[in-house]
């Protein structure tokens, strides 16, 4: 994400990872490592189920 800001990207999108982790822009501050691990299952049934963060 850094390397594609610094190469002159204009917007890094944050959907999945702030699903697992409402704070992910302030451990990425901090060098603390992003939780989400793309499982993809806090979308896959939005309709039936609440959007949230499966994997943990």
């Amino acid at each position: 994400m850094n390397k594609a800001i610094e190469l002159g990207c204009d917007l890094v999108s944050f959907g999945r990872p702030t699903i697992a982790d409402p704070f992910m822009v302030q451990h990425l501050m901090e060098s603390k490592s992003i939780k989400c691990i793309s499982y993809n299952k806090c979308f896959m049934n939005h309709h039936i189920q609440p959007v949230k963060c499966y994997a943990f």
